[in-house]
């Protein structure tokens, strides 16, 4: 079966996810044999910490290494992205839409993992509202399910790590949510090169049953239609 990594830290020295071009080369070898073909690559964002402007020429730096290394090495398409912060009063923020995935509308925003306050929800109802954005909820396995079901009532979606799936409590608070279409992607959330990674992200995958699995692989493709490949700049 062919997969879609939405969520990854891949790129050498973009944050604390690979910290050199020869982890990243094996990541990618990596996800590769765990059948993926298309690869999001989302360094962390915090809005709090550094101006869009700099985030982009770090991430260009280390985007241009890894493509440097890899030549070719693989024919999976990666496409660069970002793993935003949401922060209060982020949609007044200028050049926000520039940290959607290259090429889409579709931009990977990751909640606090404290509860969620009032000042939060209404950022997030905001960023969901704006017609230039879709929203994607990373990784929402990680938070509590009263928050998660709060923010699923607004007009965005959810990203899922597979590897929570291993957990029968978090498959059953989740499911709702894969039966209405609300998660549409999945991720590796992968961070270093190890094996022990991609066994629980497989294993994380085999609990949802390969039709869920296409289901969402299907609707990630939607959103990802026109991005950017990173190997063929």
């Amino acid at each position: 079966m062919r997969r879609i990594d939405f969520h990854s830290h891949v790129l050498p020295g973009a944050d604390h996810g690979s910290n050199a071009v020869e982890t990243s080369v094996e990541q990618i070898a990596l996800l590769n044999t765990a059948g993926v073909t298309r690869l999001v690559a989302t360094p962390h964002f915090y809005p709090e910490e550094c101006s869009v402007a700099s985030f982009f020429e770090k991430r260009a730096r280390c985007a241009d290494a890894l493509r440097d290394a890899l030549a070719q090495k693989t024919q999976m398409k990666i496409h660069l992205g970002a793993e935003v912060l949401v922060c209060p009063k982020m949609e007044e923020m200028a050049d926000l839409e520039r940290l959607c995935i290259e090429g889409t509308g579709t931009m990977l925003l990751e909640m606090p993992l404290t509860r969620l306050s009032t000042q939060i929800l209404y950022t997030l109802e905001a960023l969901a509202r704006r017609k230039d954005l879709r929203i994607v909820l990373a990784h929402i396995d990680r938070y509590h399910a009263d928050d998660v079901r709060d923010v699923m009532l607004l007009p965005l979606w959810a990203q899922v790590n597979a590897k929570s799936l291993c957990s029968r409590a978090v498959r059953k608070s989740l499911t709702p949510y894969f039966e209405a279409g609300r998660v549409v992607a999945l991720g590796s959330d992968l961070h270093l090169a190890q094996k022990a990674d991609i066994k629980q992200y497989l294993k994380g995958l085999s609990k949802l049953g390969e039709d869920g699995e296409q289901r969402v692989y299907e609707y990630s493709q939607v959103l990802l239609e026109g991005a950017c490949n990173l190997l063929d700049e």
